[in-house]
């Protein structure tokens, strides 16, 4: 039964891994951020307190 036989699948699995690896890897490290989180705010805001009616 050539389902049992391990060579074979072990042989695709390797080769597939491999096309991943050498297609994808290169196009993830290429990807470059376009905004970069700056701190441009150093002071702190105070944040208004709400002014509820009931309390």
């Amino acid at each position: 039964m050539p389902q049992l036989d391990t060579d074979i699948w072990f042989m695709m699995l390797i080769h597939s891994w491999f096309a991943l690896l050498l297609l994808m890897v290169p196009k993830v490290l290429a990807h470059s951020f376009i905004k970069v989180a700056l701190c441009e705010k150093t002071q702190k805001t105070e944040k208004n307190k709400w002014n509820w009616p009931w309390y």
